[in-house]
Protein backbone atom coordinates (compact mmCIF):
# COMPACT_ATOMS: atom_id res chain seq x y z
CA UNK A 1 0.00 0.00 0.00
CA UNK A 2 1.38 3.34 -0.74
CA UNK A 3 0.21 7.12 1.17
CA UNK A 4 -2.42 9.13 -0.93
CA UNK A 5 -2.17 12.84 -0.67
CA UNK A 6 -4.77 12.27 2.43
CA UNK A 7 -1.70 9.50 4.26
CA UNK A 8 -4.36 6.97 3.83
CA UNK A 9 -2.28 3.50 2.08
CA UNK A 10 -3.34 2.64 -1.02
CA UNK A 11 -2.99 -0.41 -2.93
CA UNK A 12 0.26 -0.75 -5.13
CA UNK A 13 -0.44 -2.80 -7.93
CA UNK A 14 2.34 -3.80 -10.14
CA UNK A 15 1.84 -6.95 -12.11
CA UNK A 16 4.83 -8.73 -10.79
CA UNK A 17 5.57 -11.41 -8.18
CA UNK A 18 6.29 -10.04 -4.95
CA UNK A 19 7.49 -12.16 -2.05
CA UNK A 20 4.52 -13.67 -1.32
CA UNK A 21 4.21 -15.64 -4.71
CA UNK A 22 5.57 -18.97 -3.24
CA UNK A 23 3.05 -18.78 -0.26
CA UNK A 24 0.31 -18.12 -2.90
CA UNK A 25 1.32 -20.02 -5.75
CA UNK A 26 0.67 -22.94 -3.33
CA UNK A 27 -2.48 -21.69 -2.22
CA UNK A 28 -1.91 -20.23 1.00
CA UNK A 29 -3.41 -16.50 2.22
CA UNK A 30 -0.49 -14.38 1.87
CA UNK A 31 0.55 -10.93 1.04
CA UNK A 32 3.58 -8.17 0.85
CA UNK A 33 3.74 -5.17 2.38
CA UNK A 34 6.25 -2.92 1.39
CA UNK A 35 7.36 1.01 1.21
CA UNK A 36 7.81 2.14 -1.87
CA UNK A 37 9.35 5.21 -3.51
CA UNK A 38 7.94 8.32 -5.49
CA UNK A 39 7.69 5.89 -8.75
CA UNK A 40 6.06 3.28 -6.72
CA UNK A 41 9.41 0.72 -7.26
CA UNK A 42 11.91 0.04 -4.10
CA UNK A 43 14.93 1.06 -4.94
CA UNK A 44 17.54 -2.12 -5.64
CA UNK A 45 15.12 -4.49 -4.02
CA UNK A 46 16.33 -8.26 -4.38
CA UNK A 47 19.52 -6.93 -5.55
CA UNK A 48 23.61 -6.66 -4.00
CA UNK A 49 22.45 -3.36 -3.11
CA UNK A 50 19.49 -4.39 -1.22
CA UNK A 51 21.07 -4.89 2.54
CA UNK A 52 19.83 -3.76 6.17
CA UNK A 53 22.21 -0.54 6.16
CA UNK A 54 19.61 0.57 3.62
CA UNK A 55 16.66 0.46 5.57
CA UNK A 56 14.77 3.93 6.53
CA UNK A 57 14.11 3.39 9.89
CA UNK A 58 11.34 6.40 9.56
CA UNK A 59 9.78 3.81 6.82
CA UNK A 60 10.40 0.84 8.77
CA UNK A 61 8.51 2.18 11.70
CA UNK A 62 5.82 3.69 9.06
CA UNK A 63 5.50 -0.26 7.78
CA UNK A 64 5.01 -1.62 11.12
CA UNK A 65 2.94 0.55 12.66
CA UNK A 66 0.15 0.00 9.80
CA UNK A 67 0.85 -4.03 10.15
CA UNK A 68 -0.05 -3.98 13.53
CA UNK A 69 -3.10 -1.80 12.56
CA UNK A 70 -4.26 -4.34 9.87
CA UNK A 71 -3.53 -7.13 12.10
CA UNK A 72 -5.25 -6.07 15.14
CA UNK A 73 -8.54 -5.01 12.50
CA UNK A 74 -8.37 -8.71 11.30
CA UNK A 75 -8.17 -9.82 15.10
CA UNK A 76 -11.64 -7.84 15.61
CA UNK A 77 -13.11 -9.36 12.43
CA UNK A 78 -12.68 -12.70 12.67
CA UNK A 79 -13.89 -12.50 16.98
CA UNK A 80 -16.92 -10.55 15.21
CA UNK A 81 -17.81 -13.36 12.77
CA UNK A 82 -17.18 -16.44 15.26
CA UNK A 83 -19.31 -15.43 17.76
CA UNK A 84 -22.36 -16.05 15.37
Amino acid sequence: MRGDRGGRPRPLRLGVADDSIAARARRYPATTITCAGELDIVPGIHTAADVPDRIDPAALGRAHGFTLQVARQLDRDVGRTSKR
